[in-house]
């Protein structure tokens, strides 16, 4: 029976102790704190504080801003858009244009000019060449207002007079003409076109030691004086001019003879004997310009005489 009754109380117990357990949640235990290191155990170093260096308060600070914005830099300021006159409303000048423009003149004019916006300004331009075009014609010249060259088109020219007398130009083209003619580079431009092709070919032949010498110069001026060009200013105009051509090639050299063909047996003859003439300016005759000589003498169907 006593063990029964032990048993019993055993069941009681337990289930007490439950139903305590239930009612009242555990307490949870704050975490102990690690006790200090023993010495000459491990230990976590530190680093060591670093010290802030002792600043001069006597100089002055100079603070330097930087504002960083996502459009790129301009090289330049752009005009303000009312700003009068800031940009002309023109074709841009071009090397193509001026190239174009073969006839050279100059000639101090004072235009009322109307750009393609509509807007007119007066200018005083100094004229440097122009050309004559289906649409009137077009100055190449240098504006004084902009200090720089413009094209300046004859359709948009609305009044033109000469700056040294004031003089009011009606027809701007045929002014032009009248002086260009009486020029002296009308001049050498009129003989150019009538001797180009003799000119070509004496040209040639003095290229042919790949030099133009005073002397072979003289002889140019010789045929010159030969065809009628007796104002020696014309003539050094033509052999300046003739001096900047680039050197024909040989199948260049071939059209300039047979055009030379088509002139009378006279002009050919004077055409060769300046030819032997530049050659004869030499010590001595190159290969090169004696073969020239020869084929000069054979295209243009003359006699053969002796070469220098």
């Amino acid at each position: 029976m006593l063990w029964l009754l032990l048993a019993l109380a055993a069941v009681v117990a337990v289930i007490l102790w439950k139903g305590s357990k239930k009612e009242h949640p555990p307490t949870r235990t704050p975490p102990t704190e690690r006790p200090p290191a023993p010495p000459g155990g491990l230990k976590r170093e530190h680093p060591p504080t670093r010290t802030p260096p002792t600043e001069d308060t006597s100089r002055p600070i100079t603070l330097k801003m930087s504002i960083t914005t996502g459009e790129p830099p301009r090289s330049k300021p752009e005009p303000r858009p009312d700003t009068p006159l800031e940009k002309d409303a023109w074709e841009d000048w071009s090397d193509e244009l001026y190239a174009e423009a073969s006839r050279e003149l100059s000639a101090e004019l004072t235009i009322t000019y109307c750009d393609r916006n509509g807007q007119t300004t007066h200018r005083d331009i100094t004229v440097e060449k122009y050309a004559r075009t289906a649409e009137g014609g077009v100055l190449a010249a240098f504006c004084h207002l902009r200090q720089a060259r413009r094209p300046f088109y004859f359709s948009r020219i609305q009044l033109a007079a000469d700056r040294n007398d004031g003089t009011v130009i009606a027809d701007l083209g045929a002014w032009l003409d009248e002086r260009y003619e009486a020029s002296p580079k009308g001049a050498r431009d009129r003989f150019i076109g009538n001797h180009e092709a003799a000119l070509g070919a004496l040209f040639f032949v003095a290229k042919a030691d790949d030099a133009f010498h005073a002397k072979e110069k003289g002889v140019m001026r010789s045929f010159c004086a030969s065809q009628g060009l007796d104002d020696t200013t014309v003539q050094e105009l033509v052999v300046e001019l003739v001096a900047h051509w680039v050197v024909p090639s040989r199948i260049a050299y071939g059209k300039d003879l047979r055009s030379l063909l088509q002139r009378d047996e006279p002009y050919r003859l004077v055409v060769l004997e300046h030819a032997k003439a530049i050659v004869g300016t030499g010590k001595t005759v190159r290969d090169e310009e004696a073969r020239a000589l020869e084929r000069m003498q054979r295209e243009l169907k003359l006699p053969e005489q002796s070469t220098p």
